[in-house]
């Protein structure tokens, strides 16, 4: 990703995001302007605009299954409770 940003292209991007979004695929995929500037560098590439679509509907399925567990152990601690009683 530093590859593709070069110092004119950065704009208001900090050197901080920049170092961030080059250390994981999950940091690129939490900023919007990042995911942005990935799509737009991957659509040089064969498919590689398609790819980060599909990255970004595996992080919306990981949060709503991340979600549905937490309910699931609340759920779960609740009616232990209950049964304690």
């Amino acid at each position: 990703m530093a590859g593709c940003l070069s110092c004119r292209e950065k704009g208001n991007v900090s050197p901080e995001n920049v170092k961030r979004w080059t250390e994981k695929v999950s940091y690129v995929l939490q900023s919007s302007t990042a995911r942005n500037r990935f799509k737009s560098f991957l659509t040089e590439f064969k498919e590689g605009q398609l790819l980060v679509e599909f990255w970004e509907m595996c992080d919306r399925f990981l949060i709503k299954a991340r979600e549905r567990h937490q309910d699931t152990h609340k759920w779960k601690k609740e009616n232990l409770e209950l049964e304690a009683w």
